[in-house]
């Protein structure tokens, strides 16, 4: 019989949060592993779901406050789920805590450029298998071949219309995102 471990650690769900005491402390609740280990669930430690959510969450991180905007509020009307990021700094802050299913970069951003970004998410594992798309006004060959190159999911031109952009990045997530354990490539 498998020797059964308790660790306590604070609830990860919202909804299942209950407060108590005078300083309105989270509930603690036991988590239960019959893998001989202790099981603990932390929101560093989320990990992708195994199927594409019916509202994937995009990351759109670009420097022009109006181009930035325009893309999560019509990528939100277009049944996504959006967060923005103004640089490189702050994007990958937001990666490193949401775990979007997508990231939408430019190449152009204050402080650093795209390439840094797209460097920086890869290098950690917590971030890696995150798929990443380029949306650039910058049309030069060269830019597609070493977006292939550093492990973009996509490379797109602006001016892009955002329902154009919603169904691309639908296509780009169904080929990434890990199905069954097995991840698909069309």
């Amino acid at each position: 019989m498998a020797r059964l471990s308790r660790k306590y650690v604070p609830s990860v769900a919202r909804s299942s949060v209950r407060q108590s005491g005078p300083n309105r402390r989270p509930h603690v609740r036991p988590i239960i592993s019959d893998m001989g280990g202790t099981a603990d669930f932390t929101h560093m430690d989320r990990r992708r779901p195994r199927n594409i959510p019916s509202r994937p969450l995009v990351l759109v991180v670009d420097d022009h406050d109006d181009t930035r905007e325009m893309y999560v509020s019509s990528l939100v009307a277009l049944g996504f789920e959006a967060i923005a990021a103004a640089d490189c700094q702050q994007a990958y802050r937001r990666a490193w805590d949401f775990h979007p299913d997508i990231v939408v970069t430019d190449l152009t951003l204050r402080g650093a450029d795209g390439w840094q970004l797209i460097q920086q998410l890869h290098r950690e594992v917590r971030t890696r298998d995150i798929p990443l798309v380029l949306l650039t006004g910058h049309a030069e060959p060269s830019l597609r071949e070493r977006a292939e190159h550093e492990g973009c999911a996509g490379f797109f031109l602006k001016p892009c219309l955002p329902d154009e952009l919603a169904t691309e990045l639908r296509r780009v997530l169904d080929r990434t995102i890990v199905h069954e354990g097995v991840t698909t490539s069309r």
